[in-house]
């Protein structure tokens, strides 16, 4: 069995993801770097390790905005979802840029550092030098730089994301945590009932995170913006 959405505390997570380790993106090691833009790509699209690995970054499948107001991610052509259901879904990842600057505020600053669009625009151009294949997400090791990441290693930065989180707050990890249950916390019915979400997926963020503020705790709220405005494949 999966581990559930409230096996980990994903505010806590969140919380890791602006700390010195991975700010300023452009000074991150490659691995920090890595971990948050998987992390960041698996709770906006809720996409399954297997979708994440088949992205791509050749131009016609990759498009990401200029000014970082927006992304637009697809397969590869060739790949075959694993589930038929698949199918009838959008293959298209649609990214919207989240808290964009100029910021007036520190709390308006440290939300954009979860901005999907910016660490996927950082990881891009990181990776250009190393890269050898057109798959997104690459290897940054000695002797694998640059080369195709497989699912058992996406899988890997996933887990040991959160597994860092937890250490940082020193906090024991819960048992089970898997990357499948990164698709399963962003819609959580235990957050918000999935008709509230999809009425208020279109409103204005800050909108909507007053409408939520009596329902949820600061750090679903500050979950809830981030997913509500990146996952525009919802």
């Amino acid at each position: 069995m999966h581990a559930s959405a409230s096996q980990w505390d994903l505010p806590l997570v969140l919380e890791a993801l602006v700390t010195e380790t991975f700010e300023p993106l452009e000074l991150s090691s490659l691995k920090a770097l890595s971990w948050k833009t998987a992390l960041l790509l698996a709770l906006t699209s809720a996409k399954r390790v297997s979708e994440l690995t088949a992205l791509s970054v050749h131009p016609s499948c990759l498009l990401i905005r200029g000014d970082r107001s927006g992304a637009t991610l697809r397969p590869n052509p060739s790949f075959t979802p694993k589930s038929l259901r698949s199918l009838f879904r959008s293959r298209a990842i649609q990214l919207g840029g989240f808290n964009l600057p100029p910021h007036i505020e520190a709390r308006e600053a440290k939300l954009h550092l979860l901005c999907p669009v910016r660490a996927l625009a950082c990881y891009v151009e990181r990776t250009a030098a190393i890269r050898r294949t057109e798959q997104l997400f690459v290897c940054f090791g000695d002797g694998v730089a640059g080369k195709a990441l497989s699912k058992k290693r996406l899988t890997g930065w996933l887990c040991g994301c959160i597994t860092h989180a937890y250490g940082r707050a020193g906090r024991a990890l819960p048992t089970g945590v898997r990357a499948h249950s990164t698709r399963a916390v962003p819609v959580s019915n235990s957050l918000i009932q999935q008709r509230e979400c999809r009425r208020y997926m279109h409103v204005g963020v800050l909108v909507y995170a007053r409408l939520l503020h009596k329902m949820l705790s600061p750090g679903h709220v500050w979950l809830l913006l981030v997913v509500c405005a990146c996952r525009g494949n919802a």
